[in-house]
């Protein structure tokens, strides 16, 4: 059976999607909550994006898998998604779903990481790790710094 047959599809929520369009880089494709017809399960909601190709859409998608992921995980799990090569022009659809159970909690949160953490480019990243980073974090600090710079270090980080 497919989910269709299990849930009913509600494609008119839209409480996630207006905040992953204030992401630079991120082009959304939609929103859909899967309800039970039983009323036995909680409904379950998924967004869909893309990314541009670019730095931004590149950095923006690594942003909000960290923010997603790892740092709040309670709040949804980003995943890749795409439709067969063999069907469509191959390297053309690679897509990001987000699942969550709690969409205004979910929409809270990126909004959140955004005011935290934003604007989304190298520059501004770099200078809000350099603000929290310490010390006694200098190795970490240079391979992070030897990432954004495009640099490549010896495998001993020297």
């Amino acid at each position: 059976m497919t989910e269709k047959m299990h849930s009913d599809i509600d494609a008119s929520i839209q409480v996630v999607t207006p905040v992953l369009d204030m992401y630079p880089g991120v082009i959304p494709m939609g929103e859909i909550a899967y309800h039970d017809p039983n009323g036995k399960l909680q409904p379950r909601y998924t967004a869909t994006f893309t990314v541009t190709r670019d730095n931004q859409g590149w950095l923006t998608l690594e942003f909000l898998a960290w923010a997603i992921n790892e740092c709040e995980p309670r709040y949804g799990t980003l995943l890749p998604t795409a439709l067969p090569p063999f069907e469509y022009d191959p390297g053309s659809y690679l897509a990001f779903r987000i699942e969550y159970q709690a969409p205004n909690s979910l929409a809270a949160w990126l909004r959140q990481a955004l005011d935290l953490y934003g604007p989304l480019d190298e520059l501004s990243l770099w200078r809000k790790y350099k603000q929290i980073c310490r010390d006694d974090d200098l190795p970490y600090a240079r391979r992070v710094r030897s990432y954004i710079e495009g640099v490549s270090l010896s495998p001993r980080g020297e």
